[in-house]
This record gives structure tokens, sequence and C-alpha cells, in this order.
């Protein structure tokens, strides 16, 4: 049965109304609260799993426990090196998977990828977050998903540099050696390490399991001149922060779960799957949440060894989606490129929003509006870069858990070119995360 969140009276119900004075923060006595005792440790936790190749499985345990305080939030990633196996020639040229290419080409060109490259977290298939067999999260498809908030979540300035520093993004490695190599530095991307609220690991009674599926070869680099027919992830370490906490504040916590209260985190988490794409996809998904936020997807067209998985929209000429039966896009049909593209926005809570932007390589200086190039009028967004999406998010308000709609049935269509590959869907809900006084894990969905 899925879990919803009983009425609410809003804080503000019974306030004064907006005709009587009051005086502003600025004007009176800081409210501001002082930190409890703490400090601070960045740890390095190395894998039980050794060096690990294309498709291979690299585990990774967090201790919890009394002493063991908070991972905080926003501050894992895994750093590693990645050997690519490759015969030496003059001109070779790798670089990750998911690029983008100034010249505008359909699919890029890896030699033109040195300001459109994809990233390292390209080598990941899927990632899943667990604590005494209960998975936290689980994100399949996880390149797709990254690729798709790197190309419309964060600041052009953020792709361009600091995630071209951290894993190459917006890169090519010239290979003039035999099996070259790069370090990296990957982001940990799921939600229960990058909530507001950071993770109690003192709470738990049994170790964070970090697992990581790798890629394929063809799904994790593109190459041009002499194939790469493998790479090797190895010196392989999650890096966090660790909120140390005093002994008696722990204890207080955790007297305070005895007495039967629960330690609950409001996060989210992602359904992804995959099917062949066709020129009409009726697709349903039984899932019972109680709050999907929204559906994301994508297309890659059945792929070539060495060349970029272009994300393209496959000339869609609608989309719709149901929640149980109701239509939530109630206009016409989803076909044009811009209002495609706005709805993405809205599905990723990006809307009009002026920090983050999408990466749009491939515009061309226009003489006139008589010259513009079909293919380059939107960048890359039709045919390198696409996303699309349709919200179903009630309320963006942060003091709010389960703000999505509750649906046992999600039923998505659409229509396109029917070109052959991949359909990716990315569905977007809430969770909520649970922790008794034994310490162990339950998730309300």
């Amino acid at each position: 049965m899925s879990y919803q969140s009983g009425y609410q009276v809003p804080h503000n119900y019974h306030s004064a109304n907006s005709m009587e004075p009051g005086v502003p923060e600025s004007l009176v006595s800081a409210l501001d609260q002082k930190m409890i005792p703490s400090t601070t440790t960045i740890k390095q936790i190395s894998t039980q799993s050794g060096d690990q190749k294309s498709g291979g499985l690299m585990l990774f345990q967090l201790p919890t426990g009394s002493g063991q305080g908070y991972l905080k939030s926003g501050s894992a990633y895994l750093k590693c090196k990645i050997t690519f196996t490759q015969l030496i020639a003059a001109a070779n040229m790798i670089a990750f998977q998911g690029g983008l290419d100034p010249s505008g080409a359909a699919p890029p060109v890896v030699a033109n990828a040195s300001l459109g490259g994809g990233s390292a977290s390209a080598i990941i298939s899927r990632m899943n977050v667990s604590c005494g067999g209960e998975l936290l999260n689980s994100i399949q498809n996880y390149r797709v998903l990254h690729d798709a908030i790197l190309n419309h979540g964060v600041s052009v300035g953020y792709r361009q540099h600091d995630s071209a520093i951290m894993e190459f993004t917006g890169k090519s490695l010239s290979s003039v050696i035999a099996n070259g190599s790069l370090d990296v530095c990957i982001p940990i991307m799921v939600p229960c390490m990058n909530d507001e609220q950071s993770l109690p690991l003192f709470l738990l009674n049994s170790p964070i399991v970090i697992e990581i599926l790798f890629s394929s070869v063809n799904d994790a680099i593109a190459y041009t001149t002499t194939a790469v027919t493998e790479f090797t992830v190895s010196s392989a370490y999650i890096i966090y922060e660790n909120l140390n906490v005093s002994s008696h504040f722990e204890e207080a916590v955790k007297m305070k779960l005895q007495q039967g209260a629960v330690w609950s985190m409001s996060t989210d988490d992602f359904y992804n799957l995959s099917l062949a794409n066709n020129a009409t996809i009726n697709y349903n998904i039984g899932l019972n949440l109680s709050s999907v936020k929204g559906v994301l997807w994508t297309f890659n067209v059945t792929p070539v060894a060495g060349e970029y998985h272009n994300y393209s929209g496959d000339t869609q000429t609608d989309a719709k989606l149901y929640l149980d039966g109701r239509l939530i896009n109630q206009f016409g049909n989803l076909n044009t490129i811009p209002q495609q593209y706005m709805e993405m926005q809205r599905a990723i809570g990006g809307m009009f929003d002026y920090v983050t932007s999408s990466q749009t390589y491939g515009l061309l200086p226009l003489i006139s509006d008589t010259n513009v190039v079909t293919a380059r009028l939107f960048g890359t967004y039709p045919l390198t870069s696409y996303l699309g999406g349709i919200a179903c998010n009630r309320s963006s308000d942060g003091g709010f858990a389960f703000t999505g709609t509750p649906c046992q049935t999600i039923n998505f269509t659409r229509d396109c070119a029917g070109t052959a590959g991949t359909l990716f869907l990315m569905v977007l809900y809430s969770q909520m995360i649970m922790i008794d006084a034994s310490g162990s894990v339950s998730i309300v969905r």
C-alpha cells in the first residue's frame, strides 16, 4: 500500500495578514544558533574488489556504528585511475562517451571533442547504495542519467571547467603511447548522499555498501584510429567527509529512538529502464509509488564502435504521461523542439532558472534568419544532447516530503521516427529513509 502523508496545516495559517506591520530580520538581533561541538575528517575507503575491467563489479564498505558520526552530504566522490588498452598509433584519440561536437555533427566526431567530450562517469553502468541488505538508492543506466544532469542541470561554467578538471569532461586524450591512462575524481551522484540531511552513520547497525557496475567498452569509450579494446579501473577509493559529533550527542539521539521515535530522511530515487525504440511506444510501469515527481527520457541510436552515442529526440511528434489513467500533459502534441525543451526544464525543476544552463555546442553565428541551418537551429539539443521530460511534482517547497503525485501505474506513450536504438526512461520519485532503535533501515516509497 502506498504511504501518503496526512493533511498538514500551513505554518503561517494563523499568522497576521500582509497588511499588518512587521519588523524585518535585518533590524533585529541575530537568531542564528551555535553549532554543536563537532569535528570533521576527510576519509578514504579502498575497494574490496581489486582492479576491475569493463563489465566488472567494484564494492566499497563505509564503516558505521558508534563514533562514526555523519557522512556529510555532498562530500563523496570516487577517485581512480583509468587505463585504456589500445595499440600505439600517431593519430590515436580517446574520449569518454556522452560527447557533444562543436561542429554540430551527429553523431559527433571524436577528433572534434576538445569542446564537448563526455565525462568519466561514462564508465559507470549502475550504482547501488545499501545498508543491511536494504537498498537506499539504485540507479540503473547511471551514465545516461549523469549525462542528462551534466548537460541540462548545471551551469555551462561547471561543465566546461569544474567537471573538465575532475572527470575529464569536454576533453579528448591524444594517446601517442600505448595504453594511456587518466587519473579522475567522479562525484557520487546518489540522492541519499547528496540530500539536505547528512546520513547518520552512528545509528546504523551495518556498513554502507557502495556497489559500482562498470559499463562495456562501447558504452564508455569513444576513439579514433586504433580501437580501444578494454579499460581497467585501478587505485580506486571512495573519499568522503565525516562529521564527528560527541558521544553524548550520539547517545541522546539513540535514546530518542529507544523511546519510540524514528529517524527519517526525505530523499529521492530514480527508477531507470531501457527498451527498444519504436515509432510508437506505449509502455506501462507498475510501481505503486507515493510521490512521482516526473518522467525523463532520451534516445541512443544503435551504436557503432568508437563513435559517440548521441542523445537524440528521434524527430519526436508527441509524448504523453498518464498516472493511473489520468493524462498529465493536457495540451496538444508535444512535437516542437522549444516546447519539448521547456517541458523537460519543468520536469528537472529548472524552468526559467538563469543559473543553470543547457549545453548547446553547435550554434553558429547567423548572418540572417534565412541562413539558419535546420540541424543547428537549436544547437546540439535535438540531435546530440536531447532530453525529454514531463513533470508531475505538486510543490517545490523544501519543507514537505512526498511532493510528487501518488501513482500505482505509469503509462508513457511516445511517437517518433522509430530509428533503431534504445529509449531510456527515468522516473524520479520521492522516498523516506527510516532508521529505528535497532539500527535497521527501511524505505517508504
